[in-house]
């Protein structure tokens, strides 16, 4: 099953800085066939203006990953971490038991992109922490770039919670993946346009991926997207 969540079909949030759009359920934004998917929580598609952000505000018990598309933005928590998050880079926190923090667009003459993700973690209650990931440069860069998952393998920052998020960055070529039965897969995409298996998605589309044996991504160097792989 192949299922595509239409990119004009998200919800909005908008104000005279932020346009956020929404593939889950978020804030008040309900669809009740978008809650969730799995433990996949939000995929928020934010623009941010020049200079302006997110205040400090609380979360507990979900682990959050920032991927910044373009611009960066400025990460300030009550564990101490004082970040400035560059586009091209991944930063994960788990909110554990509870946690503050600010997002903001540190850039005063353009507006930065992200798309904020929230995974709901295997167990409540665990001890807040940050990690960052971003790209091998003394390496070859995979099209498939495993960048979060539950046992950190391939250089990939951790979460707690048995999902593989990858960014995935085509070229010409055509990448297969072979999902595990007892998997469930989602595609977000980022910029351009991807083929999955032979049908075309665009940008902000999602597409649900249930009981398939095999997909074929491909796409061109302008198109990026995101691939999470989780248990159903």
């Amino acid at each position: 099953m192949i299922k595509r969540r239409p990119a004009e079909s998200r919800g909005l949030t908008q104000t005279d800085w932020l346009e956020s759009r929404h593939s889950f359920s978020f804030g008040g934004y309900y669809d009740p066939d978008y809650s969730s998917f799995g433990t996949l929580r939000v995929i928020n598609d934010d623009h941010v203006a020049a200079g302006a952000g997110f205040p400090t505000h609380p979360h507990r018990d979900m682990e959050i990953l920032t991927y910044v598309l373009a611009g960066a933005v400025a990460h300030e928590d009550s564990m101490g971490n004082r970040k400035t998050v560059a586009a091209g880079h991944l930063q994960t926190m788990s909110a554990g038991c509870g946690i503050t923090h600010s997002e903001f667009n540190p850039l005063d003459d353009q507006s930065t992109r992200f798309i904020q993700i929230w995974i709901t973690p295997r167990e409540k209650g665990l001890t807040p922490s940050y990690a960052e990931w971003q790209p091998d440069t003394r390496k070859a860069i995979s099209r498939l770039a495993l960048m979060a998952s539950a046992d950190g393998r391939d250089g990939s920052v951790i979460i707690h919670q048995d999902a593989d998020v990858y960014l995935f960055r085509p070229d010409t070529d055509v990448i297969t993946f072979n999902p595990n039965s007892s998997r469930q897969q989602w595609l977000q995409v980022m910029t351009g346009s991807i083929s999955l298996n032979n049908q075309a998605f665009h940008e902000g589309d999602g597409v649900a991926i249930q009981n398939e044996s095999a997909l074929r991504l491909s796409g061109n160097s302008e198109s990026s997207a995101l691939f999470f792989d989780m248990e159903i």
